[in-house]
Order: C-alpha cells, then structure tokens, then sequence
C-alpha cells in the first residue's frame, strides 16, 4: 500500500492518495456491483440500450450481470453469469421438462401446461391464461341436454359452446339463437327467439303461457300474470282470480244470480238473472215457468200457451217431471203455434216421470197436426 503526500494549499491541507487500495470506496453511482454506474467510472463506456450494464472485470458493457437484470427477457428469464447474456426460460418445447408444463410459449418465453393456439387440454377443458381450466372448446364438449339458462321452457336440449359455457340457445336469455345474443331485462328466450314475458299475452311469464281468462272481452298479460280487461255480458268473477277470467254464469248460477253473492231462496232457480219461484212440475228458463199438462189447450192463471222455440230448447229438462195436473188424451202438444209438431214418445198418455224422448219433436206423427181435444196435452209458460 502507498501512503499519499501532504500538500498545503492555501492553509488547507490535502492527502493525495496513489494506486486504488484494496476495498477502496467505488463511485456513488455505481449500483450495478460491476463498478462505475454507467460504467463511466468503472473503465467502461456509457452503458444503456440491450446492454445497460458494466462488466467491471472486462470493462464492457454487458446485458447483465445477476438474473434481475433479465426481467425484461420475460418471465423466469436467467442470466448466464460467464457470456453476461439473458437467456429465457424456453425458446421451444423441448427447453420445458418440468412436471406438466411441457409446452413453451414463445411470446412470453416460459413454459406452460398449454397454449391457446394449439389447445391440447382434454375434453371438457379449455387453455386459459396457460393452464388448463374447465370449460368447454366445441359443442361436443358439452352435455346431451341442458336447461338452458332459467329453465322456462323452448328449451330443445340441444348444447351450444359459448365463450367456453355450455349453453342451449334455443332458452338461454344471454345466448338467444346464437352465442352473444342476449335478451333485454323482461324478455325471455323462446325458442331462440327473445319474447317480451310481461305484457305478452302468449308468454306471459313464461315461455308458451298462453292467457285464456274465460268469459273476458281481452285476455292480457300484466307484470308476468295473466289478466284481462272486463267480462262479457252474463258473466262475472266472483273468485277474484284474474287468471281464470269471470267463471260465474250469473244467468243461471243459485249462488250468484245476476250478480257475485246473490242467492236465490228455497224452491227459487236463477232463470236469466233473476230468481224465479216454479212449481214441482215447472221448468223455469229465461225468467218464466213452463208446464205440461192435458188440459186441453187451458193454462193456470198467469199462464198462456207458449211457443215451440221455447219448448225446442228446454224439451231435455222434462225428464224427471210430470204432468202438472191432468195426464193427457192426446199426446200432440197444444201450443202458441198453428201446428203441433211435437209429441210424447215414452210416456204418450201415461203418468210420469217423463224420460228421455218426453217430449219429442216428431213423436207418435205429431207433425203440421191441429188437434184441439178436451185432454190435448197443452203447453204453457208464465206470463
């Protein structure tokens, strides 16, 4: 080691040293451990651009010096301590012997278990990011039958790979059709076709609910649920269920009678919305009571001789009634028409219950007859 000499300048005095000693103190800008920062300092040129740092025992510029120096060289890259070079972790396949990562990627220079570009992962899994993750690739990958997403119905069971998620776009709202295709927040898809499923009457809810409110001017879809607009005339909604529509005919209902809650009273019937009070032997229809009896073209007070329209369409309620006072001598029924076209086929004559056939258009060759006997089976009906 040589000692310096003592030089007084201007009262000052200054050690000058001679040859660097051993650990002598480097440059403060010196972080690369090789001496001389830039390398200025370490006998080096100025070091940047692929070789940014200063071999100090070869005073060059080099591309590293310790593997952080390589970060640049992607993931896993190491320096190679003897040619001062980076070296990636793979450039092929064959630099990747670990484990299950087998395959290199060249973009990033590191060996992975897969690589998107040549997808080798088994079925019912996809290469993300490297690595083999569930998923599907192709159609195939997926199951022979799928719900399809909210599971309301259109669903043809048939699976389509989306975006690696097995879907039925016959019923899946974010793949109606076709991959991508997504449904707005209060539609459904049908059939793989998106359907509004709250103010359409024909989804109302859910695929294919169809509204059928009975007895409703316009069935309609509200919210999801089915109601309708108002009922048709006769018939009104006494369950309050806007589903099934006015399922009450109050024409004709005891319990309701023309309108939700009206009862009528013992040994009355609701004839055209109103209760009627009929006898053992009456019908009562369309608000008027009708008999039969062989009494020879006579009514009871109140009553008159009614019309064959009349008679045509309540002949099958008979069945089970009788003659109201007298059986009959003739069994062509007497009625406001000119001609008798109807008759008495099972009990002609004869004491009831009447049964089918009484009474009987055509019945024992009562057609176009003007039979006016004291006994003529006589047809009546209320005033």
């Amino acid at each position: 080691m040589q000692l310096g000499r003592s030089l007084a300048v201007a009262g000052v005095v200054v050690v000058v040293l001679g040859a660097c000693a051993t650990g002598s103190i480097l440059p403060p800008d010196d972080n690369d451990g090789g001496g001389g920062g830039d390398g200025s300092s370490a006998g080096c040129p100025t070091c940047s651009g692929s070789t940014p740092k200063c071999d100090s025992v070869s005073k060059t510029c080099v591309a590293c010096l310790a593997d952080p120096d390589c970060a640049d060289s992607g993931p896993g890259a190491k320096c190679n301590t003897t040619t001062h070079t980076c070296k990636p972790a793979c450039t092929t396949d064959s630099d990747c012997t670990s484990g299950n990562l087998k395959k290199c990627d060249t973009t990033q220079h590191v060996c992975v278990e897969c690589l998107a570009t040549n997808d080798t992962c088994p079925s019912g899994q996809y290469c993300a990011q490297g690595a083999c993750t569930a998923g599907c690739k192709i159609d195939t990958d997926c199951a022979a039958s799928l719900d399809g997403g909210t599971g309301d119905g259109g669903s043809t069971g048939v699976p389509t790979c989306c975006n690696h998620q097995c879907a039925d776009i016959a019923a899946d709202e974010k793949n109606c059709g076709k991959c991508g295709t997504t449904c707005g927040t209060t539609e459904l898809c049908c059939s793989s076709a998106c359907a509004e499923s709250q103010s359409s009457a024909q989804n109302c809810g859910a695929c294919g609910k169809v509204c059928t409110p009975q007895h409703v001017t316009t069935p309609m879809c509200t919210t999801g649920a089915c109601t309708y607009d108002t009922c048709t005339t006769g018939f009104d909604d006494c369950d309050k269920d806007k589903t099934n529509g006015c399922e009450v005919d109050v024409t004709s209902d005891n319990a309701n009678c023309g309108k939700c809650g009206t009862v009528c009273g013992s040994g009355q019937k609701c004839v055209n919305s109103t209760c009627v009070s009929c006898g053992t032997n009456e019908i009562a229809y369309n608000g008027h009571c009708y008999y039969l009896d062989g009494s020879g073209g006579a009514c009871d007070t109140g009553f008159s001789r009614a019309a064959e329209t009349v008679l045509s369409t309540i002949a099958t309620s008979f069945i089970g009634k009788n003659y109201k006072h007298t059986v009959s001598s003739n069994c062509c029924i007497w009625t406001s028409d000119t001609y008798e076209n109807w008759g008495m086929a099972a009990h002609c004559n004869a004491n009831g219950p009447f049964s089918s056939g009484d009474p009987q258009l055509g019945a024992y060759g009562c057609t176009s007859q003007t039979l006016h006997n004291t006994g003529q089976l006589t047809f009546c009906g209320s005033n």
